[in-house]
Order: C-alpha cells, then structure tokens, then sequence
C-alpha cells in the first residue's frame, strides 16, 4: 500500500502536466513529463502524505475517545462519540478532501515557492466548494463503479476456474493483482485528468486563463 500510494500519486502529478498541455493542443513525451516535472512530483508526493497524516491523526482521535468512552462504561459518550463525531470527522475529510482538489495541480504547474503554491492551491477552492464537491462525489462513483466492473469477472473467474473465491492462492493473488493493476490504472488516469480540467476551469472563470491558453495555443506549431 505505501508503495501504490507513491506511484499513484506521481502518476497523478505527471498525467496533470500532460493533460495541461493538451488543452492547448501540445503533445508531450513521457521523458519531458519527467523531466519538466522532476521535483514538483515528490512536492505533490510530500503534500500527499501531509494530508493522509493529518486524516489519520483525526481519525485516530476518534478511535481513541470512542474506546475510552467504553471502557469506562460511559455510554452517553459512546453514543455521543459515535453519532455526532462519526458524522463530524466525515464532514470534516469531504471538505478538507474538496479544499485539497486543487492543491496537487498547482503544485504540478505553477512555478512558485512550495507553500505559496499550496496556499494558492486552497484559496482556489474557495467558492466553489459545492461545484467542486459534486464533480468529486460523481467522480468517486464513475471510479467505484469501475473498479466493481473489474472485480467481479476476476471474482467469477476465481471461483469458477480456480476453485478460490477468496483469492488467496498464487493464482487467485496473481488474478486479483491483474485486476487491481487494470483498476488502479484507469481510475488514476480519470482522476487526474479531473483534477487537471477543474484547475483549468476554475482559472478561467477567475483569472480569465482561458484568452492565455488560446494565446499559446495560436504559439503552438501545427
């Protein structure tokens, strides 16, 4: 998992420079990509890994509070803590989540100082939550829906031809590791071409982006 999470975060952050050049037209190799994007990606990887460690810190005080409430038998906590901060820290990861959305393209393609460049990142959120939110909600569907489409033929083909439905022998790890290489892949692509395109389009409806993209789209060669 640690390592999934590195690669899917870099694969992140190079398809978001290979989708900003697009919109204008130009095409990109995969060594420019890295090339052009050699120290922002591991920025993207350290922001990443930023907000993971603050969700699970929160997290973590849930559990926390949740068990001591139990343990001392105190059970109008325990419902309090389950209910209400169930609900709260919820709240809490879509927001902090929709507030990041952004964060990962700036980094990606603006040409600023570290934290300068997350702040920008997070202020670009900021009104436009609810329009952000719901891209994001839908996009986490169309993914979860993907990802289902590929789990249950490498399920049947588990069970029918391997006799496995768990998957825990070689084949069925071997078969579930397919599976999640194929998921994985398309799902990462998708959501960082959103990424991109929301970065894009909430520019041009504040920063008017969009007359300096056809400006260098006219610079593009044929």
């Amino acid at each position: 998992m640690p390592l999934l999470l590195v690669a899917t975060t870099v694969l992140t952050g190079l398809l978001i420079v290979s989708v900003s050049r697009s919109v204008i037209g130009q095409t990109i190799s995969l060594g420019d990509t890295i090339r052009a994007s050699r120290r922002r990606v591991w920025w993207v990887v350290g922001i990443t890994l930023l907000y993971l460690t603050v969700i699970a810190l929160g997290y973590a005080a849930f559990v926390g509070l949740f068990l001591l409430a139990a343990v001392n038998e105190q059970w109008a906590l325990f419902a309090v803590t389950g209910i209400v901060g169930g609900l709260l820290l919820l709240a809490a990861t879509v927001w902090l989540s929709v507030r990041m959305l952004l964060v990962t393209p700036a980094l990606m393609l603006e040409g600023g100082a570290f934290w300068a460049t997350v702040r920008r990142g997070w202020k670009l959120s900021r009104g436009s939550f609810w329009r952000l939110f719901g891209i994001y909600l839908l996009v986490q569907v169309i993914m979860s829906v993907v990802v289902g489409i590929i789990a249950v033929p490498t399920a049947i083909i588990a069970t029918v031809f391997l006799d496995d439905p768990l998957m825990l022998t070689f084949g069925g790890i071997a078969l579930s590791s397919i599976g999640d290489i194929i998921s994985y892949t398309l799902t990462t692509v998708f959501s960082a071409a959103v990424a991109a395109l929301l970065y894009i389009d909430v520019r041009m409806r504040r920063e008017g982006l969009d007359v300096e993209l056809a400006r260098a789209a006219e610079q593009t060669p044929a």
